[in-house]
């Protein structure tokens, strides 16, 4: 047995604990905070501990896997956990965990305990958790220990529902990853991966998890299985580097739509406005995560346009048009490299969708604002409605370099330097898409 006690967790344990410490640690250190001794055995508890401290009752945990540091060729222990809250008058001070350990017959090593042994080893050290969700009939699902573990999760939430797998799901996130398995499983995809964020239930954290998962299908094409890990990748990314940029927060003011994109189409972000058009599927939806467009040709060439990106220097922005019939058009705008590219998934582009007949207000705006002459307007209205240089001098009846003079002194005066930054400027005083006539 051992009590944690206090903000700091000071350990006490009793003489049967003492063996396990000694291997682990080489020393007693009675009275001790855990975090600093427990560096390689806490994160699979913390959650446990945090969630009894919470008042949330005791955790019972059965065959829970016990890593022990030190050699690689040490093995893997198993043992019935209790976690028990210890109060202090009206309070909860501490915890209590309670450790019965396997007996030495169920702990043979013989071949499959040993490959057990093994793949625990490797979920904790790589922080994974498996799952297996069956679908043929309704929705039944089971989670390992290390999942639940790293979901912040009780052991009787070993078959959780999906509506509270949804709930975890952090708000900003929550329709992209719901929609890609749904997506996933009623379509003819054969697993998806996707990074997305919790919030724990035992102590109220963000997590990033990277999930990665397979469908297995029946003759008829329907789903019938997903297996799947889940891997914490909270310390690769700069979670910082989104706070300080606030990022997501500046999409979010954007009255257009904007999704930020992978080279393979995987959407990374969508603000509001992009999440219901998504949903809505008249001009662009997702499927399997991934950006695409209804229309075919629209289609192709969205794809193409992504996949060059990075293949040659960083080009200005391209454009698409989404409908035959309405003036829609989505706007590529390359994004420049930077450090965070190292660190999670790559948005290649950013793409913007609005309705081209709104451009000369936009070009109008920017004009009024940044003082351009009549001459100068006439260039940004074309070069907003997606035109190129050339297009621009021959719908204008000017020469090129006229065109590309006019342009530098746009830059100069709006503070810019590059066409697609023009663009950005303009979906700032955008409308958002119109959906059958009225205003989204």
């Amino acid at each position: 047995m051992v009590v944690l006690w206090g903000d700091e967790f000071i350990q006490f344990y009793n003489d049967p604990f003492a063996p396990i410490a000694l291997v682990n640690w080489n020393e007693h250190h009675l009275g001790k905070p855990v975090k600093a001794d427990w560096h390689k055995i806490w994160p699979a508890i913390e959650a446990d501990v945090q969630c009894v401290m919470n008042g949330q009752g005791v955790i019972l945990r059965q065959r829970h896997a016990f890593v022990p540091a030190g050699s690689e060729d040490a093995k893997v222990q198993f043992f019935n956990v209790s976690v028990s809250p210890i109060f202090d008058d009206d309070r909860i001070g501490g915890v209590l965990l309670h450790c019965q350990a396997e007996t030495a017959a169920e702990h043979e090593p013989d071949g499959a305990r040993q490959r057990e042994a093994e793949l625990v080893r490797v979920q904790q050290i790589g922080k994974f958790g498996g799952l297996e969700v069956i679908l043929t009939s309704g929705f039944q699902n089971r989670r390992s220990p290390e999942y639940l573990l790293l979901h912040g999760l009780p052991a009787e939430a070993f078959n959780e529902s999906h509506e509270n797998w949804v709930r975890r799901l952090h708000p900003e996130d929550r329709y992209r990853t719901e929609n890609a398995f749904i997506e996933a499983v009623t379509g003819d995809s054969k697993g998806y991966s996707i990074q997305y964020r919790i919030i724990r239930p035992a102590d109220g954290k963000i997590r990033w998890i990277c999930a990665k998962t397979e469908i297995e299908r029946r003759s008829d094409g329907s789903a019938a299985r997903l297996i799947g890990v889940h891997a914490d990748v909270t310390e690769q990314i700069d979670i910082d580097l989104f706070h300080r940029a606030q990022f997501t927060a500046a999409l979010d003011m954007l009255r257009c739509a904007v999704m930020l994109v992978s080279r393979d189409g995987h959407i990374i972000y969508a603000n509001p406005t992009a999440a219901q058009m998504l949903a809505d599927g008249m001009f662009i939806r997702s499927r399997s995560n991934k950006i695409s467009a209804v229309s075919t040709s629209a289609r192709i060439l969205l794809s193409e346009l992504l996949k060059g990106i990075g293949q040659a220097p960083v080009a200005e922005a391209s454009y698409v048009k989404l409908s035959n019939t309405l003036p829609i058009v989505a706007h590529i705008v390359p994004l420049a490299r930077t450090e965070l590219h190292s660190r999670v998934a790559p948005a290649v582009a950013a793409v913007f969708v609005r309705e081209q007949e709104d451009d000369p207000g936009s070009a109008a705006l920017l004009a009024a604002t940044y003082e351009l002459t009549l001459a100068e307007s006439r260039v940004l209205h074309h070069l907003l409605r997606g035109r190129t240089l050339s297009e621009t001098a021959e719908q204008l009846r000017v020469a090129n370099s006229t065109v590309r003079t006019q342009l530098d002194v746009i830059f100069r005066k709006t503070g810019v330097n590059r066409q697609s930054e023009l663009i950005l400027l303009s979906a700032q005083l955008s409308p958002p898409i119109r959906m059958g006539g009225d205003d989204a």
